[in-house]
């Protein structure tokens, strides 16, 4: 690999692997390999693979997580997560039978949030996400799952609305009101504890 010769260098490699596929020193090489390839979702795998295999926080380690950043920037620098987002969001368009808008929004007080179409008496459903955060298009694609969720549901008729009123409020509460006792209960000891220490000190 150091020579260059790379395609001999795999090959040995997977023979490793094939010996044990547990070494994490192995999927780091490859993970290497795949860089210097510019095949960077490969890379990225591998090289999380021998992250997730090394259980000592050593040289190896650190130097598999800075691998990891470099290839994930260099990922971020693609178009490949937003091609990707296009085609999920048309996917979800088309079965869901409505738009969806993505909205930059700085105000909102998550990196990324879902608002449904019906709970908000709209036409379209909306995606709105904080633009200062790197790599948006992962935040959105998470937001994105909800209603594929939904979708998928739906054509399964298994959709439920939750709602909640007084009554569940009542019973919440009944249903805690030993736990609360012992927490009051706990306090007091715990002042009085405090009364007795300060007596103490005191005398």
């Amino acid at each position: 690999m150091q020579q260059g010769k790379l395609e001999e260098a795999k090959k040995y490699f997977y023979e490793a692997l094939k010996i044990n596929d547990k070494y994490a020193n192995t999927h780091f090489a490859l993970g290497m390999i795949a860089e210097m390839e510019a095949d960077l979702q490969s890379g990225f795998y591998s090289t999380i693979q021998s992250i997730k295999l090394n259980k000592n926080t050593d040289v190896l380690f650190q130097n598999s997580i800075r691998q990891a950043f470099e290839i994930a920037k260099k990922i971020i620098a693609t178009d490949t997560g937003k091609k990707i987002f296009i085609e999920y969001r048309h996917k979800l368009e088309f079965e869901g039978e409505r738009r969806i808008d993505i909205v930059q929004d700085e105000d909102i007080p998550t990196a990324a949030k879902f608002e449904f179409a019906e709970n908000y008496q709209r036409e379209v459903h909306t995606v709105k996400y904080k633009p200062s955060y790197p790599a948006v298009e992962h935040l959105i694609m998470h937001e994105l799952v909800h209603l594929d969720f939904v979708i998928q549901a739906r054509k399964d008729d298994l959709n439920q609305l939750f709602i909640s009123n007084q009554s569940h409020k009542k019973q919440f509460i009944t249903g805690l009101e030993p736990t609360i006792k012992k927490f009051k209960k706990w306090e007091f000891l715990k002042s009085l504890f405090q009364i007795i220490a300060q007596t103490y000190l005191k005398g």
